[in-house]
């Protein structure tokens, strides 16, 4: 299942007429669009709104998908470690074994060397490392790097899937109260910002 569909699932699909209510139809290069919209050819005002943010130069991107700069800071040591599922999380380490990630699994409740701590579960699920991922996918062009982010992404919605009350409330069963699920979904909108690529 891929992550918008998720997305969709958890929040709701926005009808076409929604969307175009919610758009700035006087922006300039929307005219074509404004004009499909007031014939009520909603059709060809997605197609023209597909090609206006396609093809629109007035957006400040951070890069040129077009022409990649590979002089990047990354560390691709750390990088295949994290594609072996090799992970250290506040400083125990730990290697999930084929490098599938098990997202409730904590050895700090398993080893009798260490103490038992839900920091060690917590941390994982903020994917610190996902951001040295896509700076080593982005510097080196290797889609091993992009392919296992997609895999621990795909591991992750399957193993923590939105619990059924949404868990937005002090006493909920299967949201905040229940250990990891939703502490993972937060720090996952916290820190998706460093995943830029």
């Amino acid at each position: 299942m891929q992550i918008f569909t998720l997305f969709i699932t958890a929040v709701g699909l926005m009808t076409d007429n929604e969307l175009f209510q919610f758009l700035d139809l006087n922006h300039p290069g929307l005219e074509e669009v404004k004009e499909a919209m007031a014939k009520g050819d909603v059709e060809s005002a997605k197609k023209l709104l597909a090609d206006y943010l396609r093809n629109r130069t007035s957006v400040p991107w951070g890069f040129d998908p077009h022409n990649i700069d590979r002089s990047i800071r990354y560390s691709k040591p750390y990088a295949d470690q994290t594609v072996a599922g090799e992970v250290q999380v506040i400083g125990v380490p730990y290697v999930f074994p084929n490098g599938d990630i098990d997202w409730f699994y904590n050895p700090t409740k398993v080893r009798d060397d260490l103490p038992d701590d839900n920091e060690w579960q917590w941390q994982l699920g903020r994917m610190g490392y996902w951001g040295n991922l896509g700076r080593t996918y982005w510097g080196t062009g290797d889609e091993l790097y992009a392919q296992t982010f997609v895999k621990h992404l795909r591991s992750w919605t399957k193993q923590c899937p939105r619990p059924d009350d949404s868990g937005n409330y002090a006493n909920s069963a299967s949201g905040w109260a229940a250990p990891g699920r939703m502490l993972i979904i937060a720090s996952f909108i916290r820190h998706r910002s460093p995943m830029r690529m």
